[in-house]
């Protein structure tokens, strides 16, 4: 699998946002792991990524956000 490319501005947008909800969950590059990000959008009300995706134009319910591989799991990149 390819690695996405980094995207620059994601984490001034994060923070940004971030800044305008009190009590919000930041999780940035590496922080970003699947069990993490599923574990806050259960606390939180409001979700924003700005993350890179993978669009299936055929099936739309089988894309996905690309997120940071789990810790101990492999160099590709969850989805």
């Amino acid at each position: 699998t390819k690695k996405p490319r980094p995207l620059p501005m994601a984490e001034k947008e994060g923070k940004q946002i971030a800044a305008t909800l009190p009590g919000s969950t930041l999780l940035l590059n590496r922080q970003a792991q699947r069990d993490t990000v599923l574990q806050a959008l259960g606390k939180n009300p409001i979700a924003h990524f700005a993350t890179h995706c993978l669009l299936n134009d055929a099936a739309p319910l089988y894309s996905a956000l690309v997120l940071s591989p789990q810790t101990g799991g492999s160099d590709s990149a969850d989805h």
